[in-house]
């Protein structure tokens, strides 16, 4: 029922209320405690009952003793608000009754001017909100947060100056309430997601009671003042929401993240029943670069892949010395935590997921990579590999390890023999994954500005059917906006040029490619240029006798298949000597063919610039619109 001047229950409440919120003083103080998990439950259930049964008697006694409001002139419970000077024993009562009214605000005012600092500091020394980094600062003696202090004498003083206890109460009310529902929230959500490290000792919880707590301190707060109850909770969520877009790199054991573990798994069990479907199929990489950070560029590249949406796991392999010294080296440099990031360039985010397994060889490594990585449905089908660039003095040397300098050669292949490195491509074929072998992507500057006047196109040499990956992969790389500023045709679109290679005059495959894009919804179908093969220019032997040790490869060399690679290889060079980066069929490594044959068709192929040499595994990727 309304009182004088309008005064209800819940107006009362939130005036009450700011004197009962010292239920959270050892909580703010767990870190000076000597053992916060018997002194918190023990110290705030007492004080509960203590200070419970002190109200209720003063309640009990008040009401017995005094009338609200009298008639006449004398003042009574409403208009004395310190009527219990008045009726306090003679003398000593009174001093006694103000002695208490002052060592409780001290109280309650010391309990938050030491705790809110405090909280304060935590916060800003993980870094969750930039602007208030400076209070992460202590003082060394005793690591007080001195910065902090000042702040919360500041805004206590604005809060005296209202001069208004009643119109400053509530909004106190407020913040506690939905701290208090926050905390009810945390501990139903640990227990709802079964979280191995939320043991309770309370022998009577109940994670509803919790979720209960939480509801009933809401509707508390909107029943007490619905606009301010409103405006705290825009301001909570908007916290929360700022701190889960940052990602800032703690790790608290938070219940947030409990539940993601939980939602994880579920979510992944329920795609059990998931069969490979042209529709739902997208590119997941798996990606040797061995350490991330020593290839950066490589890592980059996959980067502007991400409108693929998949998953990308960078690939190391830990060689050498045998398991056990192998191992410690693995705990040693955490390379079982799992994920890669870099933000060194705010527009070109790389992350991903990091696995290293250890074997005796690289190509071991990668097999046991390619059946191991990745959980469920959400494994690699592409594999990404650099070039072997140092593969001519590898076989001059008869195949011999020998130690080079790190990035002496721009080398992405982890250091593997030439059978290796090739074996590595046809394992990858093998097990059913699509290939992509990347060379001289250190050339492109990605710290470059874009260019709006740029001419420059993505070129894409589309050779053989493979399924649409030859397609797929550049239509994906084309929708990141790095590329977009940096080709001809701006923000808006990527500058994508599709060549194929016909026979003179003919026509009939540039129509069919064009209807094919129109139907598979690629937008290329007016950027398609056709050429023909020429003639091989100079003696074919000649770039073989350099490395050539067998009379079969120079055999090979000579074979038609050697002659249309290294026309191909004179086009390339011809036609995308412009192109920011040029994609090409990746010619297949038959079984029986000679590594060091099959090496030098993919080095001719690759020495226009950047270039990415890819193939599917004939498996359809590309869905496409009947009209």
């Amino acid at each position: 029922l309304d009182g004088p001047e309008g005064y209800d229950f819940f107006s009362v409440f939130g005036v009450f209320f700011p004197a009962v919120t010292g239920i959270m003083a050892g909580a703010n103080k767990s870190g000076d405690l000597e053992n916060p998990g018997v002194n918190i439950p023990v110290g705030t259930l007492w004080s509960i009952l203590v200070s419970m049964i002190v109200y209720l008697i003063l309640a009990v006694q008040l009401g017995a003793t005094v009338e609200r409001r009298p008639e006449g002139d004398e003042e009574g419970l409403y208009e004395n608000v310190l009527v219990m000077v008045d009726i306090a024993v003679p003398y000593i009562g009174g001093p006694l009754v103000l002695a208490g009214i002052y060592a409780a605000t001290f109280s309650s005012g010391l309990a938050s001017i030491v705790g809110a600092p405090r909280i304060l500091m935590s916060v800003a020394q993980d870094n969750l909100i930039p602007a208030i980094k400076p209070f992460a600062v202590v003082r060394e003696r005793d690591k007080e947060p001195i910065r902090g202090y000042f702040l919360t004498y500041i805004i206590s003083v604005l809060c005296i100056l209202v001069g208004d206890l009643n119109a400053i109460a509530p909004l106190i009310s407020m913040f506690f309430m939905i701290t208090y529902g926050l905390v009810n929230l945390a501990c139903f959500m640990l227990d709802f997601s079964k979280a191995p490290s939320w043991r309770p000792t309370f022998r009577f919880y109940n994670k509803w009671v919790s979720l209960s707590g939480f509801f009933l301190s809401l509707i508390i707060m909107f029943l007490t003042s619905w606009y301010i109850a409103l405006a705290s909770v825009v301001v909570a969520g908007s916290l929360y929401y700022y701190i889960d877009w940052r990602d800032p790199p703690v790790n608290w054991g938070s219940a947030n993240q409990a539940r993601q573990f939980y939602d994880v798994e579920k979510s992944m069990m329920r795609m059990r029943h998931y069969k490979g479907h042209v529709k739902t199929f997208r590119p997941h990489y798996l990606v040797m670069t061995g350490e991330p950070k020593d290839r950066l560029h490589l890592a980059r590249f996959v980067a502007t892949l991400r409108k693929g949406y998949g998953i990308t796991i960078y690939g190391n392999v830990s060689t050498g010395g045998g398991y056990y010294k192998q191992a410690k080296e693995y705990q040693k440099r955490n390379f079982g935590y799992g994920y890669f990031e870099d933000n060194t360039l705010p527009e070109l985010k790389v992350r991903g997921f990091f696995q290293t397994t250890i074997a005796d060889t690289i190509r071991t490594g990668c097999r046991n990579l390619m059946c191991c990585s990745g959980l469920g449905v959400m494994r690699p089908n592409t594999l990404v590999l650099g070039f072997k660039e140092d593969w001519k003095e590898l076989w001059i040397e008869e195949q011999k390890e020998q130690k080079r300098e790190e990035g002496k050669y721009g080398d992405d292949s982890l250091g593997s023999t030439i059978e290796d490195y090739v074996g590595m491509i046809r394992d990858g074929f093998e097990i059913g994954m699509g290939l992509m072998v990347a060379r001289n992507l250190h050339k492109i500057d990605w710290n470059a500005a874009p260019d709006p006047a740029s001419k420059k196109t993505i070129d894409v040499w589309w050779l053989v059917d493979d399924g649409g990956l030859t397609c797929l992969i550049p239509y994906i790389l084309s929708l990141h906006k790095w590329w977009k500023e940096r080709t001809g045709k701006g923000e808006t679109k990527t500058k994508v040029r599709l060549l194929l290679i016909v026979e003179q005059g003919d026509l009939t495959p540039q129509l069919t490619i064009a209807q094919l894009l129109k139907m598979f919804r690629i937008p290329w179908e007016d950027d398609i240029k056709t050429c023909t093969l020429g003639k091989t220019t100079g003696d074919i032997l000649e770039n073989y006798n350099t490395y050539g040790r067998k009379e079969s490869v120079k055999k090979e060399a000579a074979s038609d298949k050697n002659d249309h690679w290294m026309k191909v290889a004179a086009l390339i060079k011809e036609e995308s000597k412009d192109a920011i980066i040029t994609f090409l069929t990746l010619p297949y490594p038959l079984r029986g063919i000679d590594e060091s044959l099959y090496m030098s068709w993919l080095d001719e192929l690759t020495k226009v610039g950047p270039t990415v040499l890819l193939r599917g595994n004939n498996e359809n990727v590309l869905t496409f619109y009947l009209e």
